[in-house]
């Protein structure tokens, strides 16, 4: 059971669990799960199977769930899910979850029928899964910067630094789209020149403080090739 913090003005979290003898959710800054459970009795079966799943709740539980059913469900929330904002419990699990969502709205019959609101609800229709996009999706992803500073001739320099991945690539190598990959793999080539000793120092040390050919050299390494364009 989750309930939002208007939900909770309507109807107590404690009352609500009286009822329904089931533990209600009401904050995202709570204990992992693993956390929790290790702290009780070992030899206390616990009812919920998801409750093994992960440390961080929202997701251990949207792991678990077979539905995810929001009742009542009102206009904000409905907002919230279609646009992907993520600012509670609720909003965070939707967006976790893989599981079928069923809504039950509940508001003033205007308020429904109000354009932003049936809009709302045509983009939550129409919305495709996610996770069944990755091989439907061609093209390559650009990502880079513009930096702009002073050359090594002392005069000033505007340079765009980017590498591109190729989609079909990806997702057919590794299973991950473009922009996933390409966020990940800067932190991955980090790590291993950390781990090989081609980068060290001591003290707290930014990418800049390290040479950029090997991370560079890497980049191409890995299917991911960078480029710099001068710009003025």
């Amino acid at each position: 059971m989750v309930m939002t913090r208007s939900a909770a003005r309507f109807v107590g979290p404690v009352t609500f669990e009286a009822i329904t003898r089931r533990p209600v959710i009401t904050s995202q800054w709570k204990p992992g799960i693993n956390t929790r459970l290790r702290a009780e009795r070992s030899d206390e079966a616990s009812t919920e199977p998801w409750r093994s799943r992960g440390d961080i709740e929202h997701i251990a539980i949207a792991d678990g769930i077979a539905l995810l059913l929001v009742a009542p469900c009102t206009a904000n929330v409905i907002g919230k899910f279609a646009n992907g904002i993520a600012d509670d419990f609720l909003t965070s699990l939707y967006l976790a979850t893989r599981a079928p969502v069923l809504l039950a709205p509940a508001m003033n019959a205007n308020m429904l029928a109000h354009e932003a609101v049936q809009r709302n609800l045509q983009v939550l229709a129409a919305l495709p899964d996610p996770m069944t996009l990755g091989d439907k999706m061609s093209g390559k992803t650009c990502a880079g910067t513009w930096v702009t500073g002073t050359g090594t001739d002392g005069k000033p320099r505007e340079v765009y630094l980017y590498h591109v991945v190729d989609n079909e690539e990806t997702f057919g190598r590794d299973g991950a789209q473009a922009v996933v990959w390409q966020t990940a793999i800067n932190p991955v080539v980090a790590f291993e020149l950390l781990a090989s000793g081609a980068w060290a120092g001591a003290g707290v040390l930014g990418p800049e403080a390290f040479d950029a050919v090997p991370f560079l050299d890497l980049l191409n390494a890995y299917g991911s090739p960078w480029g710099m364009e001068e710009r003025s």
